[in-house]
């Protein structure tokens, strides 16, 4: 799952994207919504976003960081 944008806030917007949609699809994505996740952690890609790891957390994951 890469995203397909040269622009740093475009690929951040089509990564919460992604992890939006498994969300919204729930249990049988799981997996697919950890990989998502994992990705915009390790890519920092919400940072483009102006957020930290815990507000990108809450605010557009749903989660909590410690889930």
């Amino acid at each position: 799952m890469q995203p397909t944008n040269d622009n740093p806030t475009v690929e951040a917007g089509i990564l919460t994207g992604h992890q939006q949609a498994f969300a919204a699809i729930a249990g049988k994505c799981k997996s697919a919504r950890a990989a998502a996740l994992k990705e915009i952690h390790e890519t920092r890609a919400y940072q483009h976003l102006g957020l930290t790891w815990d507000d990108f957390c809450a605010t557009h994951a749903g989660v909590s960081r410690q889930h």
